[in-house]
C-alpha cells in the first residue's frame, strides 16, 4: 500500500498487514494514495470466464464442469420466443379393413377403408 502523509507530503509504502496493524497511528495522518496488487492465487485462465445459465438465470456453470464424459453444446444466438417457429401439417390417416370372401374352393381378401381421420402433425 503506497501511503501519503498530508501534513508534508511524504510517501510511503507499508504491507497491507502493518497499515491494518497500526490503524490508529496511521488514520488522519496519513492517506492512501496507490494499493499495490499482486497476482492472484489461482492464475487467470480462459476458463474462469466460462458461465452458463438457464432460461431463469440460474447458474449452470458448475453442473456442465463437474459432470463426467463427453458433452455436445450448440450455441445458438437471439432465443426468443417471438422468434420461434412452429409448422402444423394436416395428414389424412386411412384405416383399412380387409374381408375375406369364401366362394366355393376360392378365398379372396377384399381391402376397404373403414375410417379416414385428419391428423395433425407438429
Amino acid at each position: 500500500m503506497v501511503t501519503e502523509k498530508q501534513v508534508n507530503g511524504e510517501v510511503k509504502t507499508v504491507s497491507n498487514e502493518d497499515y491494518m496493524a497500526n490503524l490508529k497511528d496511521y488514520k488522519g495522518i496519513w492517506e492512501v494514495v496507490d494499493q499495490i496488487k499482486s497476482e492472484p492465487a489461482i492464475p487467470i485462465t480462459k476458463i474462469s470466464d466460462f458461465e452458463i445459465s438457464d432460461p431463469e438465470g440460474n447458474d449452470m456453470t458448475y453442473d456442465i464442469l463437474d459432470a463426467e464424459g463427453y458433452h455436445f453444446m450448440i450455441v445458438s444466438y437471439h432465443l426468443t420466443e417471438e422468434s420461434s417457429t412452429t409448422n402444423t401439417l394436416s395428414v389424412q390417416d386411412t384405416i383399412w379393413a380387409i374381408d375375406t370372401i369364401v366362394q366355393a374352393a376360392d378365398t379372396q381378401f377384399v381391402r376397404r377403408i373403414e375410417q379416414i381421420d385428419q391428423q395433425t402433425i407438429r
